[in-house]
């Protein structure tokens, strides 16, 4: 292990630093700091042994917003930055990861949807990413219409776009990678968390969905809902809602989002779906999770598998390991990508 003190600068990235704080003298534990110019200084706590990255909180920060996720620390697996023309000619920020020893040739395919406009997908470490391509997977991850930080002219596209032109992007993407070689058209999945989630469960129950299986982290699945508890609010969240979504007042409008709202047509849902809460959600958010859960029950289908026991779910405690867990399972599955033993 490197010493403490440590500052050692990946060569893949050049303005990203990660220095050693400390270590067992077994070397199996560090503590280190990440530091990237856009995002500061990021404290992990890593288990080299068992391949767990902790993100440590900040002062100030609550304890339970730290996060942790399995991934390897060897070689980090090839991402680029692609620009991709949909239907209406915009041009979109598309970042693509591939297993680090893929040869070529069409893989499955993870496409991944923004959770909301100040999210975006770069080309900084993304252990999400890293985690599926180390599975096997090729990770689209779509900076849709309405993304910020990459100019004004995507951002505005975005206005009242979230339930259909942003949609409409994340199926043209999945077809550029299918005709660039990347994807297999028939093992292609789509993966969002909150308006991201929204997105996904959009695009799987549309009828001519290139998507075979979607997984929804914490959806948006009653838009009615959403807005009015932000009816009265003048907040930064409340605008961006009236924004994206195209909310005005008026019983028009409470009609079309009733409309485009997953709660409301669960029948459409009739392809393989993973459904799952965060731990950090509030209870109005968990509530939107849990009553789309209860709908596809009530129609025969369980879009959430039972919490794995085995020693990787054990390791993450708080829930976040049993999901990640699920989520190899299930898109090994229905993909055919790999799942580890971790026994």
């Amino acid at each position: 292990a490197p010493p403490p003190g440590a500052l050692e600068r990946d060569p893949r990235k050049p303005e990203t630093a990660v220095k050693v704080l400390a270590s067992d003298r077994a070397g199996r534990w560090l503590v280190v700091s990440m530091w990237h110019p856009a995002m500061g200084f990021q404290p992990f706590l890593i288990d080299r042994e068992a391949q767990i990255a902790e993100r440590l909180p900040k002062p100030g920060e609550r304890s339970g917003q730290s996060t942790k996720l399995i991934v390897s620390w060897g070689r980090m697996p090839p991402t680029t930055l692609a620009r991709v023309k949909v239907r209406d000619g915009l041009e979109l920020p598309v970042v693509v990861t591939v297993p680090a020893d893929h040869k070529g040739g069409p893989l499955p395919t993870v496409v991944r949807a923004r959770s909301f406009m100040n999210h975006t997908f770069d080309l900084d470490h993304d252990v999400g990413a890293k985690f599926l391509a180390e599975r096997g997977y090729a990770v689209v991850s779509v900076n849709a219409r309405g993304a910020a930080g990459f100019g004004k002219a995507l951002l505005a596209a975005g206005a009242g776009q979230y339930a259909t032109g942003a949609i409409d992007d994340l199926e043209d993407v999945a077809k550029w990678a299918v005709a660039q070689g990347i994807a297999a058209p028939d093992r292609l999945a789509v993966y969002g968390e909150v308006h991201g989630g929204y997105g996904a469960l959009v695009a799987i129950g549309r009828g001519e969905s290139p998507f075979k299986v979607a997984v929804a982290i914490s959806p948006v699945s009653d838009l009615v809902d959403v807005f009015d508890r932000q009816a009265d609010a003048g907040s930064w969240y409340a605008l961006r809602l009236r924004q994206f979504y195209g909310w005005q007042d008026g019983a028009d409008n409470r009609r079309t989002l009733l409309e485009a709202s997953p709660i409301n047509w669960v029948p459409r849902l009739e392809r393989p779906l993973l459904i799952a809460p965060r731990p950090t959600d509030d209870p109005p958010q968990r509530m939107q999770s849990e009553r789309l859960v209860a709908a596809l029950r009530a129609a025969g289908r369980d879009p959430t598998p039972p919490p794995s026991t085995d020693r990787f779910a054990r390791r993450l405690d708080g829930g976040e390991g049993a999901f990640w867990r699920q989520l190899e399972v299930f898109l090994g599955g229905h993909l055919g990508g790999q799942v580890h033993n971790h026994e």
